[in-house]
Parts: C-alpha cells; sequence; structure tokens
C-alpha cells in the first residue's frame, strides 16, 4: 500500500472493530461487495473462461444465491440497496416530476449505513456511490471514491475523500481495496462492528486493466461470443447449476431478429484484424474482473491475518447483467492503457449475460440477476449450498438489520419513514426452510416485469408485448406463454399496475420512464 495513504489515513480516519477476544457477544462485522456491469456468468464458478479463484472459494464455502435480482441500472440498483425500498419510492423526484438520475434525499427513507452508524457500526464506503451529492450524507462516516457514473480507472480528479492517492499509482480496483483494508485496520483496539461498503467501478467501462493481468487472456475468446456463450451454458451444466434441459435463447441484437442485423455481428463475417480487435476487449474485460478477484482476496487475506474473518460476513453482488453500450468508444485504439477509451458492445454483452436473454436496462433475466454470494465462516449453517429462493437488492436492509439485531426505525429527524419493501433472507442463511412464493415488481424506461413464484410477466420497450414465462421451467424465457393463459396475463399485469401505481404516489407526475 502507498505509505501516504497509511500516513493519511492515520491522521483522518479511526474506524473501530469488534476485538477477536469479544466475538462471543459480538453483532457481526459487514462487507458488502459490488461491482459494476458483471453479467450473470462472468464469474469462474459459473462461467469458467475468467479466473476469479477468491470469488469461486466464496461459492464454494458459502451460499450462492442463483435467482437474486438487481433493478438492471447503476444508481438505481444502489438505491435499492441502500433504502431497502423499490427505487421509485426513495429517489428524488426532479421538477418535471422524473426520478433523479442519482439523488436519493426523499425524506422517506434512511439508508443501511445510517441505521447501523446510529446502532453502533464504524461505517465506510470505498469507490462508487451514485446516489446522492455524498455518502457523508446518508450515514457513512468515511469515504473515499466518487459520486457519479464512471470514470477513468487510472486516474480521475472526481475521485476523493478521506484520503489521496498519487495519480501515478492509482488503479481503480486497487485503491479502493486499499481504502477498504485501511479502514479496517485503523481501530482494532476499539469496540465497534464494522460496515464496509466496497463499491467496485470494474468491469463498468472504460476498459482499463495492468497489462499483467490482459497477457494472461490473449487468445481465449478467439471462438467468438457465440461459441463462448454456448461453452458457458455447458459450463453451467456441468457444474450443476442448470438442469441439462435449460434452453437458451439465440443471441440477439436489442431482441430484433438476428437476420434484420445483416453480418455485421457475424464472427465469422469479421476478419482477421477485426476478430482480434473484438478479442482485446472481451481479454480486457476478462482482466478487470481478474484484478476485483484479485483484490477481493486481499481483501479476504488481511481479514484473517487481523483475526476477525471468523466473525465477518461478505456479500458480492453486481449492479445489473452486462453492458452494451458504446459510449463514447473509440474504435481502432488499443483497450487497457491510461488514456484509452474502450467498451464492450451487445454480443459481448450477451456472453456476459449469459445463459439469459437481454442485458443492463432490460427487465429479462440478462439484464435484473446476477450471482449473489455470501461468505459467513462462522455464521453459516452448511457451506457450500446454493439456493434458488427469489431475493433482491430491497432485502438486504431487512437482512442485515436483523444480522446485527437492529430494528428498522419509524422515523427520522421527526420524518415518518416508509417500512421496508423487501425480507429478509437470514433464513436462508441459517439453512431454514424458505418460501419461494412472492412477488417482485421492476420497471426502467418503459422495461416492466413482475415475478409471482414461478411466473413471470415481462414487457420490453423493444417490442411493447407483455409475455409471460414459467421461470422454474424455462428461466431461459424461450416459450412465450401469454397466448396460453391470458387470464394470468391480466392478472398479472393488474397487480404490477397497482403496484405501479402505488410507488409513484410519492410526489412524481410521471412514470419515471
Amino acid at each position: 500500500m502507498n505509505k501516504s495513504i497509511v500516513a493519511l489515513l492515520t491522521l483522518f480516519f479511526l474506524v473501530v472493530i469488534v476485538p477477536p477476544a469479544a466475538w462471543a457477544d459480538a453483532r457481526p462485522n459487514i462487507v458488502l461487495i459490488l461491482v459494476d456491469d458483471m453479467g450473470f456468468s462472468d464469474p469462474g464458478f459459473l462461467g469458467g473462461d475468467i479466473e476469479t479463484p477468491n470469488i469461486d472459494r466464496m461459492a464454494d464455502e458459502g451460499v450462492v444465491f442463483e435467482q437474486f435480482y438487481n433493478n438492471a441500472k447503476c444508481s438505481q440498483t444502489r438505491a435499492s440497496m441502500m433504502s431497502g425500498l423499490y427505487y421509485q419510492q426513495a429517489l428524488k423526484k426532479g421538477p418535471s416530476g422524473n426520478l433523479g438520475h442519482n439523488q436519493l434525499q426523499q425524506p422517506n427513507n434512511v439508508t443501511i449505513a445510517e441505521v447501523l452508524q446510529e446502532a453502533g457500526y464504524a461505517t465506510a464506503l470505498a469507490g462508487k456511490w451514485h446516489i446522492s451529492a455524498t455518502p457523508y450524507e446518508r450515514g457513512f462516516e468515511k469515504f473515499y471514491g466518487f459520486l457519479d457514473g464512471a470514470g477513468d480507472h487510472w486516474y480521475s480528479p472526481r475521485v476523493f475523500g478521506d484520503f489521496h492517492v498519487d495519480p501515478d499509482e492509482f488503479y481503480s480496483s486497487d485503491a479502493y481495496t486499499d481504502a477498504g483494508i485501511a479502514f479496517i485496520e485503523q481501530g482494532l483496539e476499539l469496540e465497534r462492528p464494522f460496515f464496509l461498503f466496497l463499491s467496485y467501478a470494474a468491469p463498468h467501462y472504460p476498459l482499463h486493466a495492468h497489462p499483467e493481468d490482459i497477457a494472461k487472456y490473449k487468445g481465449r475468446f478467439s471462438a467468438g461470443w457465440d461459441r463462448i456463450r454456448e461453452q458457458r451454458l455447458a459450463h453451467m451444466k456441468e457444474a450443476g447449476y442448470l438442469e441439462e434441459s435449460f434452453a437458451m435463447n439465440e443471441r440477439l441484437l436489442e431482441r430484433q431478429p438476428w437476420d434484420q442485423q445483416g453480418e455485421a455481428w457475424s464472427w465469422e463475417a469479421f476478419g482477421t484484424e477485426a476478430q482480434q480487435e473484438q478479442q482485446s476487449l472481451m481479454e480486457t474485460y476478462a482482466a478487470m474482473m481478474d484484478r476485483v478477484d484479485q483484490n477481493i482476496g486481499r481483501l479476504l487475506a488481511r481479514l484473517e491475518a487481523l483475526g476477525v474473518a471468523e466473525n465477518t460476513v461478505v456479500f458480492f453482488l453486481s449492479d445489473n447483467g452486462g453492458s452494451p453500450y458504446p459510449n463514447h468508444d473509440k474504435p481502432g485504439t488499443e483497450p487497457g492503457p491510461p488514456g484509452s477509451w474502450r467498451t464492450l458492445n451487445t454480443p459481448w454483452a450477451q456472453v456476459n449475460s449469459a445463459p439469459f436473454s437481454l442485458f443492463k436496462r432490460y427487465s429479462h433475466e440478462g439484464g435484473i440477476s446476477t450471482p449473489m454470494v455470501t461468505y459467513w465462516p462462522r455464521g453459516l449453517v452448511e457451506g457450500g449450498r446454493r439456493s434458488k429462493a427469489p431475493f433482491h437488492v430491497i432485502d438486504f436492509m431487512p437482512t442485515l438489520l436483523e444480522m446485527a439485531g437492529v430494528e428498522y426505525p419509524e422515523d427520522r429527524h421527526g420524518d415518518e419513514l416508509l417500512p421496508p419493501a423487501g425480507r429478509s433472507f437470514l433464513d436462508v442463511l441459517k439453512n431454514q426452510k424458505t418460501d419461494l412464493e412472492r412477488k417482485l415488481f421492476w420497471e426502467y424506461q418503459k422495461n416492466y416485469a413482475m415475478r409471482d413464484g414461478k411466473w413471470k410477466l415481462v414487457q420490453s420497450n423493444l417490442t411493447g408485448d407483455w409475455e409471460l414465462y414459467d421461470i422454474e421451467a424455462d428461466r431461459g424465457e424461450t416459450a412465450n406463454l401469454a397466448g396460453k393463459y391470458p387470464e394470468r396475463v391480466e392478472q398479472m399485469k393488474a397487480e404490477w399496475q397497482a403496484w405501479h401505481k402505488t410507488v409513484y404516489e410519492h410526489g412524481s407526475v410521471t412514470d419515471g420512464s
């Protein structure tokens, strides 16, 4: 770690945690790790082509939630995760009634950090925020990172907080992990548990990575996107995450018929030079994921060296599915080094989100579902388990408060708070019977969905048609059953509309799309 980081942290920061001797009566320390734009099959234990041994270890020894949901978009997911509400309830409304892109300022909500801080936890955020002016306003005692949605991984003047990093030594995943470790290290002698939100900017564009990490993946994606999707599907079936009967949708661009896209995205139609350029994008993306995993390994090792790993629960997940959006992409330039700006494209995003349909922004499974891993050496009842119970980022609030033995407040600063929209998943971690029947809802940019038990109703802004799927039998969303069960479609549609009206009764005059 940079010596200046340590020195300045010593001056500016004193985090307090539970000493090992106090474990017998201690509440758990909590580390919430969020990555940005990682697709369902990107972790090694699912896809197999990106090396993530530390995440894989947590999956092997912890609990993998196979049907964990987000809000399909960065700030929307973070708003729900922090508040325990659907983001439509929690985000501030602008002058036109539209939802503010990153303003978690409604007086009707409280954040996990605020509740835990008032309950005696030390709180810190390292990395991306993206949901209000600063995290200091919403319960975080200390912060190092950036406030908006994306930035240079090699250095950005927008990165700031309780210490400084030399621009020549900065790489986002390394720096945020250094900060997280330093937050923990500074106050071992004092008796408070800690809550660390480690919010990586990777693997969100721009595609920046260390040369030695990129070198590991040279040639690994030469088979092209269609073949690699098939390989990931085969890996998941072999590992037991999918039934042999699982069917995967064809790779489609924005769900338009493939034959209407011409041959522009046909791997075989690419020349050698074009294929190599496309490979380099995915090689760099894989290197970014690899580096995140290395840093998670550093964090886990440090928790063990400090003697607090056993009583620390670590969560790992992504804010949405793979991202296909070529924002400011500069084709023909090399991805990876400082000063470059490259992004992935739609075919690679569908590799990221394999074996599901679509990707970031959409309410099909590829946009709203990525695996969530919980690792807790002394707190789990039988690690190495997988759960198909449907959970959502709104469930973090009730879960973490139950872990900490804290009641959700009814009001804050005189304002009545909305009750959490989610439910605790602590029963899953304790290996208790879990009710799979629950209702969940989504809406973002006219992409709608509702899940009711095994049934999922979904509509995209690409077609405007309601689709119905039996997620239990067809999570790949290949067989639209809307024509077969029109009454169920109408019933679920009415329930979705009622939910939609309810969540927008808090100051908005539009649907926020």
